[in-house]
C-alpha cells in the first residue's frame, strides 16, 4: 500500500454490502478519510527512510527497543513546558512511532496477513 490508496475498511465493507459507491461513507467524513491518507502517505515515507538508513529488525526485542525509543522521543516532545513545545516535532515524533509499528510488523510479522 502507498499510503494514498487507504481507505475504511468498515465503510467499503458496508458500502458494498449495501452495493453503494464505496466513496462515500456515513461513518466517515470526506475531511476525516483525506486527513488519514496524508497521515498513511507520512507514515510511507518515514517508513522508507528508516528502511533506507538501517537494515530490517532482527527480532522482536530489537523491535521493542526501536518502537519504545521512538515513544520516549515522543514523551519527550509531549512534556515540554508549554512556552517550549512546538507542534510539528511532536507530530513527527508520533509519525515515527508509527512507522516503527509498522515495520515491526512487515519486518517480524512472519504469517501476518497483510
Amino acid at each position: 500500500m502507498d499510503g494514498l490508496n487507504a481507505t475504511c475498511v468498515e465503510c467499503n465493507k458496508t458500502a458494498w454490502q449495501a452495493g453503494r459507491d464505496t466513496d462515500s461513507c456515513s461513518i466517515c467524513s470526506q475531511a476525516e478519510r483525506k486527513k488519514f491518507k496524508i497521515i498513511c502517505h507520512q507514515i510511507w515515507r518515514e517508513l522508507q527512510r528508516a528502511k533506507a538508513k538501517h537494515t530490517p529488525m532482527p527480532s522482536t526485542h530489537h523491535g521493542i527497543a526501536v518502537i519504545r525509543g521512538e515513544c520516549l522521543e515522543l514523551e519527550n516532545e509531549v512534556y515540554k513546558e508549554k512556552s517550549e513545545q512546538v507542534n510539528e516535532p511532536m507530530l513527527d515524533e508520533a509519525i515515527q512511532v508509527a512507522a516503527m509499528g509498522v515495520r515491526f510488523v512487515m519486518d517480524l510479522g512472519g504469517g501476518v496477513r497483510y
